[in-house]
Order: C-alpha cells, then structure tokens, then sequence
C-alpha cells in the first residue's frame, strides 16, 4: 500500500467515534468538500485530543474544518478502490479557518 501527505478541507456531514478490535479509539468525520465529493478521514488516538469537539459545536455552522497532513491511502474493496484520509502525529484540525474557499465551501 503506498501513500502520501495532503492537506483537505470541506464541511462536516457527521463524526462517528469507534474503537478498533484492538481497543484503540478513533474518530470517522464525513466530509464534503467544494466540489460534492464525499470522503472519510480518520483522526487515531494521538490526534483526537486536537478535534476540539467543543470549538466545533460553539462554531457557526455549517462546520467547514481544515486538516493538515493527512495521509492519503487506496482502500481495494470488494468493488472499487475509494481514497481514504488518516490522520498521523504531524495532523492539525482548523474550525472555519479564515482562508479562501470556506465561504465557498460552507455554502456547497
């Protein structure tokens, strides 16, 4: 499996906590970005304490968030390969960050 670093944004559809079979804890967030695309990141143990769930539900919706270095993977199922994001120890999370495209990206 090969993959690499990238920066995304787009609006928070939904969070979904979960617990692997070997009792690490993560966080699914459903995100749609400015173009309609639908994708899953997963933020692991040692970044969850950076997705300040209090700052997203005090921040004006709809909720856009900006991840940094998030690693990029092809996850091969039964009928497609589908990109998926991951955090890793380097990931930061922005609620509504001033930047370009969130207007943009809030109104989609």
């Amino acid at each position: 499996m090969s993959f690499h670093l990238t920066d995304y944004m787009g609006k928070i559809q939904e969070t979904i906590p979960g617990t692997t079979k070997k009792g690490k804890q993560y966080l699914r967030v459903k995100l749609t970005d400015v173009s309609g695309s639908t994708i899953d990141a997963t933020l692991w143990e040692d970044v969850l304490p950076r997705f300040d769930k209090q700052v997203m539900l005090s921040t004006e919706e709809p909720v856009v968030a900006a991840f940094t270095s998030l690693k990029v993977s092809i996850f091969k199922g039964h009928t497609s390969e589908k990109p998926q994001l991951s955090s890793n120890p380097a990931t930061h999370i922005y609620f509504n960050p001033v930047v370009e495209n969130v207007i943009e990206t809030r109104n989609k």
